[in-house]
């Protein structure tokens, strides 16, 4: 930055940063207990996206925040990996079952279809960490993401196998594009991710062979993220929230019309018409609705009749 972090937000910051380190270090301690009751039963895991990010960027990866521990086992070994894991302390996560309507183990039945996404229920380590067995690649990348994947492993921390640094951006592509392209947070991180990535050599181009329209996605996400903030940049906090609002919503512009625009002024009419009409992710955020809620509908016009009281009264 060019100017001096305020001390209060430093403080604040640093103290965020150490407890996301504390939680990165128990996932870290779940991976590596999760990676030896593998090998044990002669499965080799794979561990994805955050957990690998820590070989490749570790400074970066001790301030990022991240929710659980993804690896990739076989498809024909996850029900055996899963049944090692439970035999190895770990339990199925109860809010996760509750909400698809299962009893959590029967998630893990051998007879039981797999699940229509890429993953199993998530599991809970004895530290706490949640870690998820993976079966597929996420966001369905080319088939050819796969090979690419495989013939790209290093050592991580820990003695961990981890991807390469181009199949792992090529991973966070189209795990983020495929599973999160609606979600602002996502989107955020996954800019800073690849930014990370590149520091540490790895190349858009070079993941894009194996990955494809994913990379394409990403390429054109940091070029809008830079315009946004040139767009922000001094301006009040309304205007930055305009050019800052969420990429896509109910009222996304058609493709062909999007694409006759320069890239420039994309961002100034998307921007526009996102702080209109933000997408029902924000605005379930904003004022504090479930993203289903029949609510909702009714908070565009108020979102509307609240900022013309505001101008009105010269707030």
């Amino acid at each position: 930055v060019s100017e001096p972090v305020p001390a209060p937000l430093l403080e604040r910051l640093r103290a965020q940063a150490s407890r996301v380190a504390a939680r990165n270090g128990t996932l870290l301690r779940a991976a590596r207990r999760a990676d030896e009751l593998l090998a044990a039963g002669g499965i080799e895991a794979l561990f994805l996206k955050g957990i690998a990010l820590a070989a490749h960027a570790p400074r970066y990866f001790n301030a990022r925040f991240q929710s659980d521990v993804d690896l990739l086992v076989p498809r024909a070994q996850v029900r055996l990996a899963a049944r090692l894991l439970l035999r190895g302390g770990f339990v199925p996560a109860a809010a996760h079952a509750g909400a698809l309507d299962l009893d959590g183990r029967s998630a893990f039945d051998e007879h039981s279809p797999l699940p229509p996404h890429h993953h199993l229920l998530p599991l809970t380590s004895p530290e706490g960490a949640a870690v998820e067995l993976h079966f597929e690649l996420p966001g369905r990348p080319p088939p050819e993401a796969f090979d690419a994947v495989r013939a790209q492993v290093t050592a991580g921390p820990r003695g961990l196998r981890v991807q390469g640094p181009d199949a792992l951006l090529g991973v966070l592509c189209a795990h983020v594009h495929g599973n999160h392209e609606r979600e602002p947070d996502f989107l955020l991180r996954h800019v800073a991710d690849v930014t990370a990535l590149q520091g540490a050599g790895a190349s858009l181009a070079r993941a894009r062979l194996a990955f494809g329209p994913a990379v394409d996605r990403t390429r054109r996400l940091i070029e809008e993220a830079r315009l946004a903030v040139a767009l922000a940049a001094g301006r009040r906090p309304g205007q930055a929230e305009r050019a800052l609002a969420g990429r896509r919503g109910p009222f996304d512009l058609a493709k062909g019309w999007r694409a006759s625009f320069s890239a420039r002024w994309r961002v100034i009419a998307e921007g526009g018409l996102r702080a209109l009409f933000p997408s029902r992710q924000f605005m379930a955020h904003r004022y504090g609705l479930g993203p289903a809620s029949l609510l909702l509908a009714f908070t565009y016009p108020w979102r509307m009749l609240s900022a013309l009281g505001r101008a009105l009264l010269g707030r």
